[in-house]
């Protein structure tokens, strides 16, 4: 919950962070074109200026005299006569427009030549003109006059920049739609950089998610073994005890088949403890270093055939059946740990087995592989496990195997086994039971 609220936090700072950008970016856009609007409007007044003052003024043989006077701060006129303190084009286009301000006397009447629209700025030369300026500028955007209905639409402010026109303009007010895609591409390199940090949080957070829960589910499972384990050793501890003590505490020499049954049982139950921690060990090992595996080139019909027998010897009811390949079938492996494989799916098969158990084992050969399959009349295994059976302490969460005890290494063992060998292990479903299904390479 920590991590979610604080990647929801992060990606609301980074969206406003962005929004910020987006609306600085289009303040400096709002600047921009009012600099080209204001310089629109001035280039056009200027060619009005020329056509409708000066050149009517020269063609009535009128002078206009520009005095530059470098010890004077200021700009003003007497007798269409303009005094300025530099000489560029700029100064005299302004004071231009002086003479043009001033032209009026007292009453309110304009000069003969000066006409009263003389200085009304034609509205589509202004739209081409300030078109042009845009499109020079690598500006695609919408340029349109505002009418009194368009004005009054709703929810257009976002979306358009409004251009007011410059006091004493007769022109409407403009607007500037279409520049959406220009400011997202100059704060492109924001918007990379926000998406990064917020995937790279995330991802962050959900690394370390998996591994908290990762870390859960090991610690839920060392827990089981750590149980079952301890399980494990009580009882065969608990017989040796009990039948030390009986050794110790009766005389038993007189009854020589009492003492050999406790000698056997604590003889059985010393082996059980060297299997268990055996089995353990060498899990480890394997996992450790690899190259403890003894390979060499074995017939896997004797091999399974021994692991069969064996079994057969342990069975107190069901059956264990073998089918052989009529040749021989030759792999190179390590004779110890491919039979404790086999004998650990045939016992599982066994173990599980919720009636009375039929185990088959079968060898095939298929091209330059073997196949030994290992099939049973159990309950089988949900689909959802298949994934799951082969990992380290790993035991179905089901009632009937809860009643069986093991350690939830055996498959993972098997597993690590196979894959040392170069090949695969899977599980297939039947209708009636489940068959493991080991592919090796053969010689």
């Amino acid at each position: 919950m920590l991590m979610a609220v604080t990647q929801l936090l992060l990606t609301a700072f980074v969206a406003y962070w962005l929004r910020t950008q987006y609306q600085s970016s289009r303040e400096m856009l709002e600047k921009e074109l009012s600099g080209y609007y204001v310089n629109t409007y001035d280039e056009l007044i200027d060619t009005l200026l020329f056509k409708s003052y000066v050149n009517p003024a020269l063609k009535g043989k009128r002078i206009i005299t520009v005095n530059l006077r470098p010890d004077q701060d200021s700009t003003f006129t007497d007798n269409d006569s303009i005094f300025a303190i530099r000489k560029t084009e700029d100064i005299i286009l302004r004071s231009v427009r002086l003479i043009v301000s001033q032209s009026e006397d007292s009453s309110g009447a304009i000069k003969s030549h000066i006409a009263t629209d003389a200085l009304n700025i034609d509205s589509a030369a202004f739209d081409r003109r300030f078109q042009g300026k845009l499109n020079d500028a690598g500006m695609r955007f919408g340029f349109s006059w505002n009418t009194a209905d368009s004005c009054s639409v709703s929810g257009e402010a976002g979306k358009t920049i409004i251009m007011k026109p410059l006091p004493g303009s007769r022109l409407p007010d403009g607007s500037v739609s279409g520049y959406s895609g220009y400011l997202m591409l100059t704060i492109l390199p924001q918007m990379i950089f926000g998406l990064l940090l917020v995937l790279l949080s995330a991802m962050a957070f959900l690394l370390a998610y998996r591994s908290l829960r990762d870390h859960a589910v090991l610690n839920n499972l060392r827990n089981e073994f750590i149980g079952n384990m301890t399980h494990e050793l009580k009882t065969p501890v608990a017989t040796l005890r009990v039948a030390l003590e009986a050794l110790g505490r009766y005389n038993l020499r007189n009854e020589p088949i009492v003492l050999d049954e406790y000698l056997r049982l604590a003889s059985h139950e010393t082996a059980r403890l060297e299997e268990l921690i055996n089995r353990v060990l060498d899990h480890s090992l394997l996992e450790s270093n690899s190259q403890m595996a003894n390979m060499s080139e074995i017939d896997i019909n004797a091999l399974v055939s021994e692991a069969v027998d064996l079994m057969k010897i342990r069975l107190t009811e069901g059956s264990v059946t073998f089918t052989r390949t009529p040749e021989e079938v030759m792999v190179i492996c390590d004779r110890l740990y491919l039979k404790s494989v086999v004998l650990n799916l045939i016992d599982n098969s066994l173990k599980y087995c919720d009636k009375v158990p039929e185990v088959k084992v079968s060898i095939t050969k298929e091209g330059k592989h073997a196949e030994i399959e290992v099939s049973d009349n159990g309950p089988g295994i949900p689909e959802e496990y298949h994934d799951r059976i082969f990992e380290k302490f790993f035991r179905l969460p089901s009632g009937n195997i809860h009643n069986v005890k093991g350690y939830g290494l055996g498959l993972s063992f098997a597993s690590l086994v196979v894959k040392l060998h170069g090949g695969t292990i899977r599980i297939k479903n039947h209708a009636q039971g489940c068959s493991f299904v080991i592919k090796l390479p053969s010689a």
